[in-house]
């Protein structure tokens, strides 16, 4: 078959007239390139004898993208071989950003998921195929606008992710708003996302593998296809016997007051990350300096250091209240300056600890403040910190050094 299933019905589906001719040369060929940044993937269609600048691209789009790994093309493009990929992300659920150069052209030709054949059509007819009047739209699931996205694409993306090889697990966030969050979570086997609490009821639906849920009241057993409906405030561990695929929706009723009036002006809300430096001198300036500037609301997020394999429960347990210590040693302080100020305890692995945090809090954060130890002391400036939170999040990060 010279055409990839997938594209035909793409295209026959939309009732788009095409041609199959033999492979051409330079620019009268439509070339396409996925890319990936935390934010999902995007295809990039460029004329072949035009080749892709992608740092000029990345900061067109405003995106810290990157080539997608060929783990990635296999999941996404099944029925496709990763030399003739198809320009048209839409037929498995991925945006697509066309070059300015094939638009208006009276004709062109396009790689169909096979290397014997290209497929050939009109001009106006590929633009609008590829969805021309979107290209330069910074577009994920959360947009105002209904996709149809693919979760075993996305999942792919998370699978290839640094944080996953380091932690065994990586997830996205989908949607937000303030009654929900949807996340996506991917989960190696035999890993855990340790014991925490969320606020709010949550929802587990399983795409691929299989989840053990540990609760206080008992150990629930989520198979692949399998939905579970987990109590709000209830301290749980999730655990992943085997490779697994999850949706994670959290909900929260908006209460009364929590909706602001439009034109009403809030005050600045600072997330403090900080570990065994929490609470220190160089903190407590940054806070004065930041209410200095104006009303401020600050809270503080210590994440819990990593258990020990050997004897876990007790170990973290006795981590967790340490965390709790200095938590508590940095509110008092902050608070003593008049500082508005409430914190957790969170994650050991900071990434995460931010993550979980953003799910649940129904405000978004304006700055991050990331208080570490000097370089070559602190742990998370080995693991280049500030920049994966940039990266991760979108907000600014302002990284302040500790006193040794």
């Amino acid at each position: 078959m010279a055409i990839a299933g997938r594209i035909k019905s793409f295209l026959d589906g939309r009732r788009l007239a095409y041609a199959l001719v033999s492979p051409p040369a330079g620019e009268t060929l439509a070339e396409a390139v996925l890319l990936r940044d935390e934010a999902g993937y995007l295809l990039a269609v460029f004329p072949a004898g035009k080749p892709l600048d992608l740092e000029s691209f990345a900061r067109a789009h405003g995106r810290p993208l990157e080539r997608a790994s060929a783990r990635e093309l296999e999941a996404i493009f099944p029925d496709c071989d990763p030399l003739a990929l198809p320009p048209f992300g839409a037929a498995y659920g991925i945006p697509t950003a066309l070059d300015d150069a094939l638009v208006g052209r009276e004709r062109v030709d396009f790689w169909t998921g096979k290397r014997e054949l290209v497929g050939r059509m009109r001009g106006s007819d590929f633009a609008a195929a590829c969805g021309h009047e979107t290209r330069h739209r910074k577009r994920n699931f959360a947009d105002d606008r209904t996709n149809v996205f693919s979760l075993r694409s996305f999942g792919a993306g998370l699978r290839s992710q640094s944080e996953y090889e380091r932690n065994g697990h990586a997830g996205m966030l989908l949607a937000k708003s303030p009654e929900l969050r949807v996340v996506l979570e991917a989960m190696a086997p035999d890993t855990a996302l340790r014991t925490h609490a969320v606020h709010g009821p949550t929802t587990l639906c399983v795409l691929e593998g299989a989840l053990q849920v540990v609760t206080p009241a008992g150990e629930l057993a989520v198979g692949a296809g399998d939905m579970a409906l987990l109590a709000r405030e209830e301290r749980r561990e999730i655990r992943a016997p085997v490779e697994s695929l999850f949706l994670m929706a959290l909900g929260r009723t908006a209460r009364a007051g929590e909706v602001p009036r439009r034109g009403a002006t809030r005050p600045r809300r600072v997330l403090v990350v900080a570990n065994q430096t929490a609470g220190g001198a160089h903190l407590q300036k940054a806070v004065r300096e930041r209410m200095a500037q104006g009303p401020c609301e600050f809270f503080v997020l210590v994440p819990a250091a990593e258990a020990r394999p050997s004897n876990t429960t007790w170990e973290e347990s006795v981590q967790r209240e340490e965390a709790g210590e200095r938590l508590n040693r940095a509110l008092a302080r902050l608070r003593a300056q008049g500082a508005t100020a409430r914190g957790v305890v969170g994650d050991f692995y900071p990434v995460r600890a931010i993550h979980d945090l953003l799910l649940v809090e129904k405000d978004e954060f304006d700055e991050i403040l990331i208080s570490t130890f000097p370089l070559g002391v602190s742990e998370w400036l080995k693991l280049d910190l500030p920049s994966r939170v940039t990266r991760r999040f979108g907000i600014p990060v302002t990284h302040i050094v500790a006193e040794e």
